[in-house]
């Protein structure tokens, strides 16, 4: 995930359950635990750090979909 993508993304959300995405978000976790396992990675600590990053990037992009729905409503 880069940087910009949550302000590009947020355009294209119909509503906050549509951003927060939980079974995109578990599909997630699932492949990088399989990819931490294949590399003898420790898989829980590799899901805290994705569930973590991608928390910060729901709420960013949360903030900016607020302020999208603002400017049409």
């Amino acid at each position: 995930m880069r940087h910009g993508e949550p302000y590009h993304n947020a355009k294209f959300r119909k509503d906050t359950e549509d951003v927060k995405a939980p079974k995109r978000v578990e599909a997630v976790i699932q492949k990088v635990r399989t990819i931490a396992d294949e590399n003898n990675v420790n898989p829980d600590i590799i899901e805290q750090v994705y569930r973590t990053m991608i928390s910060c990037f729901i709420n960013h992009e949360l903030i900016h979909h607020s302020k999208i729905d603002n400017k049409q409503g």
